[in-house]
This record gives C-alpha cells, structure tokens and sequence, in this order.
C-alpha cells in the first residue's frame, strides 16, 4: 500500500538535498535506515532449528505479513550447502496483518547440519522482506538400522519375560 511507505520516500528525497550539511545528512541518514528496517521486518520469515531424523520430512515455516494489505510473494530457500533439498513455492498471498505456517517438505541427502536461508521475492525476482535463517541438524537413521534396534528390543523385551517367568516357577517349587 503507498500509503504505508509515503514517509519512507519522503524521507529518501531529504536526503539527496543539497542544503543539508554532512552532520545533518548522517543524522538523517540514520534516522531513514531505521525506519527503513522496521518497514522491512512487517514481511518477515521466522527463524527457527529444527532436529530432522528421516530423509523425508516436513518443517513448519511460519509467514508474517503485517502490512494493512495483503502480499503476493514467491517463497525461496537457499541451503548453505547441499545436504538437503527444498522446494520453491510461487505466488503465496498472505492476507493483511496475518501470520500463516507453510509445511514444507524437506529431503535429506546426507547428514549433518545445515544453514538455509529463507527469502520472499516479487514476481520480478527481487528480495523483499526480512529473511528468515533455518537451522536444521539432520541425522538419518536408515530403516535398516531402525528395523535391527526394534527387533533387539523386542528379544531384550521377551528375554525379561522368560527370566521373570522362571524365578516365579522357582520361587512356587520352593514352597
């Protein structure tokens, strides 16, 4: 909405004004970049550290719009490293003063943890908004294993049984 960020283009022609001094220029300069992040952060991704386990699972990524009007934006994720895999999601709208959560899937090549930046775009390819910072600390444990410590489990579980079954029996022949 231009209504929103009228003040922040009022305050970019002050500074290109040739009567302003060096001292009155980085005050205001100041002052603008300020502002400028607080405008910047009403469409925000909020960072969070997840704990992944499988090589397919899904993260809940929440979405912040507090604008008075809604946004239509692309949603990208760039991993710091190619550990795991993220989809691209186009034209997300997100309604005016609102705060949504996407779940998004994730594929787990190897692991290991991983930084991955989260950013909107408009449909023109540009960043806007505040980035989010995605921790993820992934450790695969392959069905294999998880089949092998189940069954080791339950031949732990029923050898408890059986030895329990036994001192009982002794303990009634004894009486």
């Amino acid at each position: 909405n231009p209504k929103e960020v009228e003040s922040d283009r009022a305050r970019i022609a002050q500074l290109f004004s040739p009567q302003l001094t060096s001292k009155a220029r980085a005050a205001m300069l100041t002052d603008f970049q300020a502002g400028q992040a607080a405008v910047i952060s009403k469409l925000r991704i909020v960072s969070g550290r997840y704990q992944i386990t499988t090589a397919n699972e899904k993260i809940p990524i929440t979405l912040v719009n507090d604008f008075e009007a809604p946004v239509r934006v692309d949603l990208y994720f760039t991993p710091m490293n190619s550990r795991v895999t993220f989809p691209q999601y186009r034209q997300i709208t997100l309604n005016a003063k609102s705060k949504i959560q996407v779940s998004v899937p994730i594929g787990v090549v190897a692991a290991g943890d991983t930084t991955v930046i989260a950013r909107f775009e408009n449909g023109k390819g540009k960043t806007i908004g505040a980035n989010g910072m995605i921790e993820l600390s992934s450790t695969i444990i392959s069905p294999a294993v998880t089949k092998f410590t189940t069954g080791a489990g339950l031949l732990l579980i029923l050898a408890a049984v059986a030895q329990s079954v036994r001192r009982v029996r002794k303990s009634r022949a004894e009486k």
